[in-house]
């Protein structure tokens, strides 16, 4: 049921007309006709009756012609002080006895009024002010002259309900001449006359410094007493609100809290509302949604607009009631129909998500921008994200900048963040420093946790200086504190390097926690390399850095260097029988190419690493795969990779022939060879291992290649460096490599088998001569 206006008859109103409990929206645009029609106010009861100016038009009309022009509502000053559905016990009575009989399902307005201008006529005082509320609904300057006449008349005789009405024809400017003096006259005549009306309006009127008065509190609460006294609601809850805010002497939450109570068994409308919110908050009761819901949902079904938005939101959260999201948008539907600025950006975000209701964008953007036009700052921010990410719009990042403007002026955190970051570079705005820190520093001090942590982070990289006693570091720790988890991470990698704080690694572990569990990729990185590096003040445990590897990477070559080195430097942590735990390894690696590797050549990777046994000839594609990678931007992968197959002794003939066949893992062995280091040590190693080198390389470099490599101290290396002594000490090589032949079953046999080949030592059995004779 939408709000009760001057256009539509109250619940007290309906049981006048109809008999019934049940409310009707009247159009009195319809009664306006009927009167014309039947020409009911074109006789010579009033001289100004005939010709009467339109206050909007400016233009003389006649008064039939005007009450049936009049078919939507005029713009009017609406009363601030005193309701338009004015009436006492008394005026119920009364208009029951006129219609007494009339139990028809809709008020037959047209009868209504007939039957009070005829009772007005003969001089009833009780029909005039009913023939004067439906001439000023009717709402024109003919229909008011009118009802202004009955009011006064029937004032004069001492009419209690026409003073309160003539009081707000004055006050309203419907009457002819309009005084706030006038219409203070009225409203004390009926105060004094003992009406509830007339006592709480003129309360109001103290409240508010209206009507020429002064603001006088104790007058306001002594005649909303006199009100209240009668069981006036809106006194009743006039008194709470005061109670409630705390003004001057006037200080007593409990007491404002029974008031509104007492205001809600009356159905008063704002009480109902603001015990909801006192029970959504814990404002001087427990915080309780479910209470909430309860207030909330009677207002509402009495139309406040105010207590529909906010049951909506309840219901769209599932607070105080099982989650609805098709009630509350709903709920906002309802509100925002009634002009409530607050509900339409919720409306708005109910067709954008299509949550509880068909998604349409562009009613979203309509509801969005309705909300704008009423300056609301909420329809302004959704509007500019609107216009920034061109979603039922075309994209316009200056009328964006626009609108996150007008939010962020009126208070709006998250507007504030926004200009921040797009005066710092974001969607290729123009670049403004001063700008962006501005509209940081205002988010900021709104609280808004994003902005903390951008604001740290352009203060450490120089772009925005630093205002006195600004630290990054606090605001990273405010940021991270009010959960944003960005702040968290670049906390965490702050205490690991000890930059900007003092280093702390197990408290960046801490940190790290939270981000982790979001899925920030960054923060697996961080935790890899905490867990992998030695010298990270935690134990090393090479097994978890892998898996928060593993978790990071995303086409990330950087990261899959990081999860190879691993795997080099602990071969325990995968499997002898086949690929086993590289399998996810080159997987990332292979789609860390997706620029440089066919997509067939990509399928053909794929299908290989879903097998557990691998052919020769497809272990000589997969390096090729990965020399390949690793020439087209990331060139320690495959290197790593082939390494890793040395290591491990799992087949060192496939992995010096997979190199061999392939001229790209060639030229970067010979890259690799001119180097320094560890992996250059190695390449040299290989190049001889090969027995094809690919340029001049003495004995004398060999050796000391040998040497560097041997710091390893790994039995491969014992082999090699055997080998590499084979033709001054072929015996002592041969018994070398047979005893160590377990460890390396392969590589151990084709370095026997050259011997016995080249004839510098005989086999030593039947079986040692059969294997060389098989692989020659």
């Amino acid at each position: 049921m939408q709000r009760p206006s001057i256009y539509t008859l109250l619940v007290g109103d309906c049981l006048i007309y109809c008999g019934t409990t049940h409310a009707y929206e009247i159009d009195f645009s319809l009664l306006s006709i009927a009167i014309h029609n039947s020409n009911l106010l074109s006789d010579s009861s009033t001289s100004t009756a005939n010709t009467l100016s339109s206050r909007n038009s400016g233009t003389e009309t006649q008064v039939n012609e005007s009450l049936v022009s009049h078919t939507t509502p005029v713009a009017r000053k609406k009363s601030h002080l005193i309701p338009s559905n004015i009436q006492t016990n008394e005026d119920v009575v009364t208009k029951i006895k006129f219609l007494e009989g009339k139990d028809t399902e809709k008020p037959n307005l047209y009868q209504a009024f007939l039957k009070y201008k005829s009772e007005s006529e003969n001089g009833n005082l009780h029909a005039m002010v009913e023939y004067g509320r439906l001439l000023v609904n009717i709402d024109n300057d003919a229909s008011d002259t009118i009802a202004y006449k009955y009011f006064l008349k029937a004032s004069k005789k001492g009419h209690v309900p026409d003073m309160v009405w003539m009081a707000w024809m004055h006050e309203t400017e419907r009457a002819p001449a309009s005084t706030s003096k006038e219409a203070l006259f009225f409203l004390r005549e009926a105060a004094n006359k003992g009406s509830d009306a007339a006592q709480f309006s003129l309360g109001r009127a103290y409240e508010l410094g209206a009507l020429g008065l002064q603001k006088d509190l104790d007058y306001a609460i002594k005649y909303y007493k006199l009100a209240a006294s009668q069981y006036h609601p809106k006194a009743i809850t006039a008194i709470a609100k005061i109670y409630e805010k705390n003004y001057g002497q006037y200080q007593d939450g409990k007491r404002a809290v029974s008031l509104y109570k007492l205001g809600a068994r009356l159905n008063d409308k704002d009480a109902l509302f603001n015990l909801g919110y006192m029970y959504f908050t814990g404002s001087h009761v427990p915080q309780d949604y479910v209470e909430a819901v309860k207030y909330y949902k009677i207002a509402s079904d009495l139309g406040d607009f105010r207590a529909q938005n906010n049951l909506g939101n309840l219901y769209l959260e599932g607070k105080g009631a099982n989650r609805d999201p098709e009630l509350a948008c709903s709920l906002f539907r309802q509100s925002a129909l009634q002009e409530n600025a607050y509900a339409m950006p919720n409306l708005g975000r109910c067709y954008q998500t299509g949550s509880g209701i068909k998604q349409n964008i562009e009613q979203s953007t309509y509801w969005y921008r309705r909300g704008s036009d009423l300056n609301n700052l909420e329809s302004h921010y959704s509007l500019g994200m609107s216009y920034l990410t061109g979603e039922g719009v075309e994209k316009d990042i200056v009328r964006a900048v626009e609108l996150f403007t007008k939010a962020a002026e009126q208070g709006h955190s998250t507007a504030a963040w926004r200009l921040g970051t797009i005066y710092a570079g974001d969607r290729g705005h123009q670049i403004n420093y001063s700008e962006s820190a501005k509209w940081f520093r205002l988010a900021v001090s709104k609280g808004n946790a994003a902005a903390m942590n951008d604001l740290a982070v352009n203060i450490i990289n120089k772009n925005i200086p630093a205002l006195a006693g600004e630290i990054p570091a606090d605001l990273y720790e405010k940021s991270a504190s009010a959960g944003n988890k960005y702040a968290m991470l670049n906390l965490a990698r702050n205490l690991y390097s000890g930059r900007e704080t003092k280093r702390d690694v197990k408290k960046a572990i801490e940190y790290l926690r939270e981000p982790s569990s979001a899925g920030i990729i960054d923060s697996f990185v961080l935790l890899g390399d905490i867990y992998s590096n030695p010298n990270s003040d935690v134990a090393t445990d090479y097994s978890k850095a892998i898996q928060y590897y593993l978790k990071s990477v995303s086409g990330d070559n950087e990261v899959i260097f990081k999860i190879f080195r691993i795997y080099t430097r602990s071969p325990e942590l995968f499997s002898n029988e086949d690929f086993g735990s590289l399998r996810n390894g080159l997987l990332y690696a292979a789609q860390s190419a997706d620029q440089n590797i066919s997509l067939a050549a990509k399928r053909a990777l794929f299908s290989l690493l879903e097998k557990n046994q691998l052919t020769a000839s497809q272990t000589n594609k997969v390096f090729y795969w990965l020399t390949e990678l690793a020439l087209s931007g990331d060139e320690y992968s495959e290197f790593l990779a082939v390494l890793l197959y040395f290591r491990k002794n799992y087949d060192n003939k496939m992995a010096v022939r997979a190199i061999m066949n392939s001229e790209p893992a060639k030229t970067m062995v010979k890259n690799l060879s001119r180097s320094n280091g560890y992996f250059a040590s190695f390449a040299k190693l290989m190049r001889f291992m090969l027995d094809q080198p690919l340029d001049s390389m003495t004995a004398s470099e060999a050796q000391k290649a040998f040497e560097d490599y041997a710091s390893q101290n790994d039995e491969f290396t014992k082999l090699t460096i055997a080998y590499t002594k084979a033709d001054s000490q072929p015996d002592k090589v041969a018994s070398l490599i047979r005893h160590l032949s377990d460890s390396s079953p392969d590589f151990s046999a084709a370095v026997i088998c050259d011997l016995i080949n080249k004839r510098l030592v005989m086999p030593l059995n039947i079986g040692e001569l059969n294997m060389c004779i098989s692989s020659h």
